[in-house]
């Protein structure tokens, strides 16, 4: 794999690459972070505190990284099994969601504009539990559940006769649809 945990492997990493100005935390499994921008396409610190006050949650206080552009990423868990997809918006100007697969940079790395940062007044603390009704916001709409499409009957005698035939198959039970008597042909298009 591209990350690891075990911290034989991480020194081996790190003595790989003696040069190296940064290092990357993979979320998934139960960690993701936001990453919070305020630049002019938007201020996601106050995008944040706009969903708390809206929704009804309460922002914890968690690892929280200030970045050299003067933003933050958060780290939150989130239970098991969730899967919580990457995103750029979802919740707002400024709000990026760094989730399954993605990555956040860890402190101490230096990038062009300077150093990812522990909060200085919180310092590091344990990652906490992303609030409930952020994580509902966090997570993509349910998929749409469209209608099966109806046929539609035509007047003329061959649409009689295509009438016929796909109400024979819209009716027949499932698993049946091929066993109807064989004077009618029947065409099962999975419906």
């Amino acid at each position: 794999g591209d990350a690891s945990n075990d911290p034989d492997t991480v020194r081996w990493l790190f003595d790989q690459a003696p040069k190296a100005v940064g290092y990357g935390i993979r979320c998934g499994a139960r960690l993701v972070g936001l990453d919070l921008d305020r630049k002019e396409t938007g201020d996601g610190v106050a995008t944040l505190n706009r969903l708390a006050r809206e929704h009804g949650f309460d922002i914890p206080q968690t690892v929280t990284i200030c970045t050299p552009s003067g933003g933050f990423h958060l780290w939150l868990t989130v239970p098991d099994g969730v899967i919580v997809p990457p995103s750029v918006g979802r919740l707002g100007d400024g709000v990026d969601i760094r989730g399954t697969g993605s990555y956040l940079i860890g402190p101490g790395s230096t990038g062009r504009g300077g150093e990812y940062t522990f909060h200085p007044k919180l310092g590091y603390v344990e990652p906490q539990p992303v609030p409930e009704q952020l994580l509902k916001l966090m997570l993509p709409p349910p998929p749409v559940v469209r209608p099966q499409r109806r046929y539609t009957s035509t007047p003329d005698a061959a649409g009689r006769t295509l009438d016929g035939l796909v109400n024979v198959v819209l009716n027949a039970p499932q698993g049946e649809r091929n066993s109807k008597p064989s004077s009618v042909m029947v065409i099962d298009f999975g419906v």
